[in-house]
């Protein structure tokens, strides 16, 4: 991934088939989260903006949450090379970076062959470790909307979709930890010479796994979940109270519980439309928060997040002697690699 970079991204019909889906969403959660509500309302709301409490809440998803993920991303990845926190906290920046400004959540492509280049970790081996990594924080995401069932309200349709992924995350997790746990040096697929190149492929994808192939291996990437997630939480709450909103635990487990649902959707860079109708929708059932003002809050975050991640990823990519351009180059060349 250097300045040389070269590469088209091809429009298969998978991605056409990802992008209609994410045009919709997005243009649905758009006329939903905006639907009723006058420019001049939104403008309104922001008197209500505290200063202390959204400091608070960037402090603690970018030296909280992603510090940990850093930390995390590290731990995965030790067992196949050397990877500074340092550089693992740039590549999530890039990575950010890319999916606010690229479709087809390019930039968690432009992130692992970042990671790759920073360690000399085989693209694949990368890939698979942040396989294990977003398995972990859907895991996460449904054990909160769990806990959301127990102390508030949720909507019917959003309280079966917690139930049923949860179920499905369960057993997705459990499978990891079997192939981790296995030892598979034998090409189970014949010996061919395509065989042997799927098979090898797949051994180093699986290698990302090796993190848990043992109890202790387990317990620490559990561990940095929950402070990971307890950041999180902690992020949330403070911007609701930056807001001038409810703050308290329910409040908060219901907004990351609808963001973390919304984002998994496909849709348009900087997941646009999805994040303004969940904010929108876990904020309006909040005791006496209007929908002018949920949707105000939406719209607030949003800016907030995608501003923070763009500086950030901007400077991240200075550090690691990249342009926009190779951030580009990068996730359409991980993209082929992928299909």
């Amino acid at each position: 991934m250097t300045r040389t970079l070269t590469g088209k991204m091809r429009l298969t019909p998978q991605k056409m088939v990802i992008a209609v889906l994410g045009v919709g969403f997005s243009v649905g959660g758009l006329l939903y989260a905006f639907n009723g509500v006058e420019l001049s309302q939104l403008w309104e709301t922001t008197s209500r903006i505290q200063f202390v409490p959204l400091t608070l809440s960037i402090l603690a998803y970018w030296i909280g949450v992603v510090v940990t993920r850093a930390i995390l991303v590290k731990f995965l990845l030790r067992r196949v090379g050397d990877l500074k926190v340092i550089r693992a906290y740039r590549c999530l920046g890039i990575g950010f970076l890319g999916n606010n400004v690229l479709p087809f959540r390019m930039g968690d492509l432009a992130r692992s062959a970042a990671l790759a280049r920073a360690a000399s970790i085989p693209f694949s081996t990368v890939v698979g470790g942040a396989a294990l990594e977003r398995l972990m924080d859907m895991v996460m995401v449904a054990i909160i909307g769990f806990l959301a069932l127990l102390v508030a309200p949720l909507p019917s349709d959003v309280r079966s979709f917690i139930i049923w992924s949860g179920f499905v995350l369960g057993i997705g997790l459990i499978g990891l930890i079997v192939i981790a746990r296995s030892k598979m040096e034998k090409n189970i697929l014949g010996n061919s010479r395509i065989a042997g190149f799927i098979w090898s492929l797949w051994l180093k994808f699986s290698a990302g796994f090796q993190a848990l192939e043992n109890f202790k291996g387990i317990a620490i990437v559990l561990l940095l979940e929950l402070v990971l997630w307890g950041f999180n939480l902690a992020h949330i709450s403070f911007k609701l109270s930056s807001f001038g909103l409810p703050a308290g635990i329910d409040h908060s487990l219901v907004l990351l519980t609808c963001l973390g649902a919304a984002v998994a959707l496909p849709s348009a860079p900087g997941y646009v439309g999805v994040y303004h109708a969940a904010a929108r929708i876990a904020v309006s059932r909040m005791a006496g928060v209007e929908d002018s003002i949920a949707v105000a809050f939406g719209l607030y975050s949003w800016v907030i997040d995608m501003a923070c991640g763009n500086l950030i990823g901007m400077v991240s990519m200075i550090y690691e002697g990249m342009k926009f351009g190779d951030l580009k180059k990068a996730g359409a060349l991980s993209a082929e690699v992928v299909e």
